[in-house]
């Protein structure tokens, strides 16, 4: 079973990671543009937000689909304990200590140990683009103040 989790996550990780990293450059192209508009009265304000709404489903599936996955698992887990400790039977507490042992190996999913996927990753790419969106307007207002 944890060969195949391995094998799982390996072919899981790298398009995910591509996914949340295409997003986050993503968003912090759309929120820079969409905070230009603002700065000079253009309609197109509502066209990006829906793209910026579009863009980041994807993520935002992926992330909840994992984090019920792991809530789920932890349910079961929970469970398990509550049966093993109530099991008179050794050799069936062993198996079941071996099953919970399996599932706690499986209890988070994540791109290949950089980071898990869950509502945690949302809260982090998002600070991360208003982080980098701050950086591009600070820096590109100072340059076009510099103009002539």
């Amino acid at each position: 079973m944890e060969v195949r989790r391995d094998r799982l996550m390996d072919y899981i990780s790298i398009p995910a990671s591509l996914i949340v990293c295409s997003m986050i450059m993503y968003d912090i192209s759309v929120v820079y543009i969409m905070i230009e508009d603002i700065n000079s009265n253009t309609t197109r304000l509502y066209e990006n937000a829906v793209y910026f709404l579009q863009g980041n489903m994807i993520v935002v599936l992926l992330c909840a689909v994992s984090q019920t996955f792991c809530n789920k698992v932890r349910s079961v887990v929970g469970v398990l304990k509550d049966v093993r400790c109530q099991l008179l039977h050794e050799p069936l507490k062993l198996q079941v200590q071996y099953l919970i042992s399996l599932l706690k190996d499986s209890e988070v999913i994540d791109a290949g140990g950089w980071y898990t996927l869950g509502y945690g990753t949302l809260v982090s790419a998002g600070s991360f683009v208003a982080t980098y969106v701050v950086v591009l307007l600070q820096v590109g207002g100072n340059s076009r103040t510099a103009a002539p």
